[in-house]
């Protein structure tokens, strides 16, 4: 029989078959993900805040396409500030772009609250695009947030730690500014996904301490971890509930 299969040619095709799914599997993308905290420039000064990004690396052998970070967060909605009730916040966010408007753009305000799932963030290359393709052995970095201190040198009262989440078309367009208060955490994931690679998804919180706002990933279980494989091949029957 076996050699009944030689002859048919029917060996060395399922040969064939196999080697080509071991080396697409092999030379596929691979994306790494590694948590950046910048140092905060103005921490000699009135001005307290940092940006927290992640570095996306392919360890793979071929290019990784079309690369979109996506945020899912949850958060009180009477949390979400309105820029405009807030006379110094322009002074608080000198370290972000420059813009020609008196308040940055906020896409979503207290008066039209809506859900983050899915909003798509953007990249820290020059024009802040919404999707970048990573060639084997580079990096890229997306930006995630900016944790920033709004201190009211008037009202000392007023003063508190809020987050920053960019849109798709950058900084000088904010998706939305959330208060952090005190004993709340703002849980998320951060989904990034690809044109030519399954996707990569990372939990996040962001609480008060000691020290301030604090932006930190969330280990998965063992469970989690087991479980791995499953919810990858998955992950979109339940990734927007």
């Amino acid at each position: 029989m076996f050699v009944t299969l030689i002859e048919n040619g029917f060996l060395p095709l399922a040969v064939l078959i196999i080697g080509a799914v071991i080396i697409d599997r092999l030379a596929k993308p691979k994306v790494f993900l590694q948590i950046k905290r910048s140092k905060n420039p103005y921490q000699n000064t009135e001005v307290l805040g940092y940006f927290s990004s992640l570095i996306i690396t392919n360890t793979g052998r071929k290019k990784s396409e079309n690369c979109i970070g996506r945020l899912f967060i949850d958060f009180p909605k009477d949390n979400i500030i309105n820029p405009e009730d807030y006379s110094q916040i322009n002074q608080n966010e000198i370290a972000l772009p420059s813009s020609n408007e008196k308040i940055r753009h906020q896409l979503i305000l207290p008066n039209n609250v809506r859900e983050l799932k899915g909003e798509p963030l953007c990249w820290g290359k020059l024009g802040n695009p919404e999707h970048v393709n990573i060639n084997p052995g580079g990096t890229e970095i997306l930006d995630v947030c900016r944790i920033q201190f709004y201190n009211n040198v008037d009202r000392q009262s007023d003063s508190f730690w809020y987050v920053i989440f960019p849109s798709e078309q950058g900084w000088k367009k904010i998706r939305c500014r959330v208060k952090i208060l005190e004993g709340q955490e703002l849980n998320g994931k951060l989904l990034i996904t690809t044109a030519n690679s399954l996707p990569k998804i990372k939990k996040f919180n962001i609480k008060l301490d000691v020290r301030g706002a604090q932006f930190s990933w969330l280990n998965n279980s063992l469970r989690e971890k087991y479980l791995k494989k499953f919810r990858r091949k998955y992950f979109l029957s339940n990734l927007y509930k």
